[in-house]
């Protein structure tokens, strides 16, 4: 755990990712995208490859692997993705977060570059969407992550101002850090794939932990 600010009261809000943040999500998407490249007769992704495009913009990452191929390949991925979103599983512990945070009446909500036909069905089967009613996707607001637009539009939809509440965003993913800034809400940084120290040094969020069960500690002592 990097650093735990001295704090007195809960946010009024907080807004998560979902793959990678929420959800463990990766070897899915991961073996998703290989199978897609299979399926066109393209070399697959090396292993670790993938987390050079995991929480990025969905059109960054499909012009980056697929190339000239990549609307089949958005056919083919999303086909894939709806037979096996059920392999996606909780992160550990963030259950016992997102309940304890609801119990307080702090307002939750989902801001993610996934397409909202994957994530209601993700939502659904996860049993997450009794913790989420706000939620943005891809292509809702007028720029992704890690543009401000779509965490701003999810305080829209909740009625919240930055002028009048505190918010968070919690997410894994530099793109995550770069939307909270932009946003001028605080970053609340889950250390995971890739680069941990020299993002946190970068964007020093708000606060940074290892696992759900240390976050909740905090919140508990709050």
């Amino acid at each position: 755990m990097t650093h735990f600010p001295q704090i007195d009261a809960l946010p009024d809000a907080i807004f998560w990712d979902w793959d990678g943040t929420i959800v463990n999500s990766y070897n899915m998407l991961s073996e998703t995208h290989n199978y897609t490249l299979r399926k066109l007769g393209m070399n697959e992704l090396k292993k670790g490859e993938f987390k050079d495009y995991f929480g990025k913009e969905r059109m960054f990452i499909f012009s980056s692997i697929y190339g000239d191929n990549m609307e089949r390949a958005a056919e083919i991925f999303q086909k894939r993705v709806m037979v096996n979103s059920h392999m996606i599983k909780p992160m550990d512990g963030v259950i016992e977060v997102l309940d304890f945070l609801k119990i307080r009446g702090v307002v939750l909500g989902l801001v993610t570059n996934k397409r909202r036909c994957f994530v209601e069905k993700e939502l659904e089967h996860t049993g997450f969407k009794e913790f989420l009613p706000i939620v943005v996707c891809a292509g809702e607001a007028q720029q992704d992550k890690p543009y401000p637009d779509p965490l701003l539009m999810a305080l829209e939809n909740a009625g919240l101002s930055l002028l009048k509440h505190r918010i968070w965003y919690v997410g894994d993913t530099e793109t995550d850090l770069k939307c909270a800034a932009k946003a001028r809400c605080e970053s609340v940084f889950i250390k995971g794939h890739k680069d941990t120290i020299s993002l946190i040094d970068k964007y020093t969020p708000f606060i940074s932990f290892d696992n759900y069960h240390a976050f909740k500690d905090f919140l508990v002592a709050i």
